[in-house]
């Protein structure tokens, strides 16, 4: 009897469907991409994904840089878009510390703290206002407010780096990624300069999550992520990721009811 776990060995004959996926990661021109594997719990997705990292980290002078996300194991402990922009970075950073060129090394470390010290904030931006006071007593109430806000503008964003002033220099976010979109466009900038073909994030357990951290990880894919050099893959039951999405959009599915669907096309 075999054990229901992933394996890295082809012993489902599912060589063909690796060999699909690693033609669509090694061709510059498809990228950045999104691919999704498909298929019921215990249908060997996992077991892909598996014997797909082999391969490509198998590639010659680390060609590719891979990395292995599961949202399910960060759900009950953190933020998950955290948890998964902090996987990312913390991968590139440690390539970016083997790099030859001294300057170049010097641009990309740099580049990476600047993000790191973004995504830090992600979850205490979620925290209660108690919490966060208890963690930081010299920001007064209204600061915390500001800080805890769910609604962003612009307006409030510039309050909210006046906010942060009132800390560590150490630990405050640049002003330069203060929005998705410098956070974008830095990140754009570390991944043109990295010496690889590709980052590859592969996503598993995706259907084990509840709704909320599956549209979590799906925006901060699109949000922050989805840049030049990248490629996602991500496996799941699609019937459950479209059950997700239709309950994060309960009105758009009135007026739609294929909302689910076309979410994931």
């Amino acid at each position: 009897m075999w054990p229901d776990n992933e394996t890295d060995i082809d012993l489902l004959g599912f060589e063909f469907l690796v060999d699909e996926l690693l033609v669509l990661l090694k061709e510059p021109r498809v990228l950045p991409v999104t691919i999704g594997i498909a298929g019921d719990w215990g249908s060997g997705k996992s077991s892909i994904l598996k014997m797909g990292a082999r391969q490509l980290r198998a590639e010659g002078d680390g060609e590719f840089l891979v990395v292995e996300f599961s949202p399910w194991r960060f759900e009950d402990y953190e933020d998950v878009k955290a948890a998964l922009l902090a996987a990312v970075l913390d991968a590139v950073r440690a390539r970016a510390e083997k790099d030859p060129d001294e300057d170049r090394k010097t641009k990309l470390v740099k580049l990476v703290k600047r993000l790191i010290l973004r995504v830090r904030w992600l979850p205490l931006a979620r925290m209660g206002a108690a919490a966060l006071l208890k963690a930081h007593t010299d920001l007064t109430a209204e600061q915390v407010a500001l800080m805890t806000s769910p609604v962003i503008t612009a307006d409030l964003e510039a309050k909210q780096e006046e906010a942060l002033k009132q800390l560590d220099t150490e630990d405050k976010p640049s002003a330069e990624v203060a929005t998705i979109a410098e956070f974008r466009d830095t990140f754009h900038e570390l991944m043109e300069a990295l010496q690889v073909s590709a980052l590859v994030v592969l996503v598993d357990d995706l259907d084990r999550c509840l709704p909320d951290t599956i549209i979590n990880v799906f925006e901060a894919i699109r949000l922050f992520l989805h840049v030049p050099k990248t490629a996602f893959v991500i496996a799941a039951d699609h019937r459950i990721v479209q059950a997700a999405v239709e309950h994060a959009y309960p009105e758009a599915v009135k007026s739609d009811p294929s909302i689910g669907t076309d979410y994931l096309e």
